[in-house]
């Protein structure tokens, strides 16, 4: 028989200790990320940059995650990222986190297994998954990870409050690079552990946006103006439309959002962090590419390579 994956990894859950330099990092880094800014996207970008410099990583990625009993690979829910990968690199990892259990990652299938068995946060080292001859005879490494420039692994996640689901963080060495160490892996857990924060304020984000796509382009745009602070005569001005077609948007915005105020209805948005910017941006919004090639290398390289993962919700 074949060597496999193992199951039940030869680590603890939990380190026995943690350096202090990374501790202090790890606290700094918390701390700056809650002060940064009050949007999920710029708090994540924040937090994977200096994790990626501090780890010596090629890609790195954050984000929430399903498991699903049975299946091979977690559904992805939500995710940033940040490489130093060419297009060409990305173009090879497409197929992959297009469609994760097509060809599993069999470090990630180990993990996935094993917190299925037992819901607790969770970094490992991918050695302590997979033996060395497993990993590098799979078809993921062979055929995803070689042509994407990346082969050792770290993983680590955390429960949510919902069963099933976790905030999860996984990091990538490029090829030919020092493995990651135990010191590696014991900074990551003390940093997937302090987080919750971060994604109940993604849920927030979420629920906002949700509420914010079902409005037509021209209510999104009544709402931005009402949150920068235009009266609706000026609003009605700063549109070009009639100040009784702006009243009767607002009315519809406060049946929208379950208020009875105007009040009432900026205290709403900002709970749900949405901002005038992030409301006129929605209104002219063409959609995001997903993780992780732009449909255009001109443009891609032109843009920091941090981008967004989305699945629509069930």
């Amino acid at each position: 028989m074949p060597p496999q994956a193992r199951t039940t990894p030869p680590v603890p859950v939990s380190p026995t200790h943690v350096h202090i330099d990374d501790a202090r990092f790890v606290a700094d880094l918390v701390s700056r990320a809650r002060v940064a800014s009050d949007l999920y996207e710029q708090r994540a970008d924040l937090i994977l940059e200096a994790l990626a410099a501090r780890l010596g990583t090629k890609l790195a990625v954050l984000g929430m995650i399903r498991i699903i009993p049975g299946a091979p690979a977690p559904e992805p829910l939500h995710a940033r990222r940040v490489s130093s990968m060419s297009m060409d690199e990305l173009k090879a990892l497409h197929d992959y986190y297009s469609d994760m259990s097509a060809v599993p990652d069999p470090a990630l299938v180990a993990c996935v297994t094993w917190m299925a068995a037992s819901p607790s946060p969770v970094s490992v080292l991918r050695r302590d998954l997979v033996p060395d001859n497993v990993w590098y005879a799979s078809d993921n490494v062979i055929n995803c990870r070689r042509p994407g420039g990346v082969d050792d692994e770290l993983l680590a996640a955390a429960p949510a409050s919902e069963p099933g689901l976790y905030y999860a963080t996984s990091f990538h060495k490029a090829l030919d690079a020092p493995a990651f160490s135990v010191r590696d892996r014991d900074m990551l857990f003390l940093l997937v552990t302090s987080i919750a924060w971060l994604f109940e304020d993604l849920s927030l984000e979420q629920t906002g946006a949700s509420l914010l796509s079902s409005l037509t382009p021209k209510m999104q745009l009544s709402l931005a103006a009402m949150l920068a602070g235009d009266s609706e005569k000026q609003a009605a001005r700063r549109l070009g439309v009639t100040s009784h077609t702006i009243h009767q948007h607002v009315k519809r915005l406060h049946r929208h959002f379950s208020v009875v105020s105007r009040g009432e209805l900026l205290h709403r948005c900002f709970a749900l962090r949405l901002t005038p910017d992030s409301v006129r941006a929605a209104a002219s919004s063409t959609g995001k590419i997903a993780f992780p090639v732009e449909l255009d290398p001109d443009k891609a390289a032109s843009r920091p390579r941090t981008r967004t993962i989305k699945k629509r919700a069930r």
